[in-house]
């Protein structure tokens, strides 16, 4: 797993599912949008913690499932992720993409960002509140506005 970002008491950690092709936790387009996102929600991302679900770069997680079922390097990086989550403690968890919210809430193939973005999920005493990965916000610009809003939610619950 690529090393976090941020400090290690953050009240927000944000989950990416995987790091660029060069290895960053978000590649500069992507981060830029989620400073900005961040502070219309009054915060800095100096304040969050980031951390990514995998080790590696992956454009599809397909390969990570066996039928329905994530296979044992997928649920070796939740593994790894529940812990970093546990060591931060943070108040809320903010996963960016579908693979970052089932980390989170649990593996359901069924579990989607596009239904779930904006949720407020109690679990294991945090709040989870998921949204679109900045990645494809910049992809897909109606979305921020969206995502403006689940991070406002993020906001009024610190």
């Amino acid at each position: 797993m690529p090393e976090p970002e941020g400090p290690k008491d953050a009240s927000v950690l944000l989950v990416v599912e995987s790091p660029t092709k060069k290895g960053e936790l978000l590649g500069p387009a992507a981060k830029n949008l989620l400073e900005k996102l961040l502070v219309g929600a009054g915060m800095t991302l100096e304040e969050c913690r980031i951390v990514s679900l995998m080790d590696t770069p992956t454009s599809t997680f397909k390969d990570y499932y066996d039928k329905s079922q994530p296979n044992t390097e997928l649920l070796s990086a939740v593994e790894r992720l529940q812990a970093e989550i546990t060591a931060t403690e943070p108040r809320v968890v903010v996963p960016l993409g579908t693979e970052a919210l089932r980390a989170c809430i649990g593996y359901d193939r069924a579990y989607k960002i596009t239904d779930w973005r904006g949720s407020i999920v109690p679990k294991d005493g945090r709040l989870v509140i998921p949204t679109y990965h900045p990645g494809k916000i910049v992809k897909q610009w109606s979305w921020r506005t969206i995502a403006q809003l689940d991070l406002d939610r993020k906001s009024t619950r610190l």
